[in-house]
């Protein structure tokens, strides 16, 4: 056994080497590099801390409500104008009449 690995060492050594080569080069495929990992856990660390001031689903839905709410409130304004400017446009026609 000893004289086969000193006849045949270079050869057992390229195909280790090979082996080795092969397996670095299919894990680097298939795994990420730790680099590129904490370059990605820094970007969602700076999104999440970009979205941690943004409003919740909640509070989107509250300012929903309120503005529905406004809008309505709007409306019943509106047609209490479109009263009042009538009752103006009468009052102008009398005086301008009389």
């Amino acid at each position: 056994m000893l004289d086969f690995i000193t006849t045949y060492w270079v050869q057992i050594y390229a195909f280790i080497t090979l082996a080795l080569l092969f397996s670095n080069f299919f894990l680097t495929k298939t795994f990420a590099k730790q680099i590129k990992v904490e370059a990605l856990e820094r970007r969602v660390a700076e999104l999440e801390s970009e979205f941690k001031h943004l409003p919740s689903k909640t509070d989107i839905s509250d300012l929903d409500k309120r503005i529905e709410n406004q809008s309505g409130k709007l409306d019943t304004i509106l047609t209490q104008l479109n009263h009042l400017h009538v009752m103006t446009q009468m009052l102008t026609e009398n005086e301008i009449k009389g």
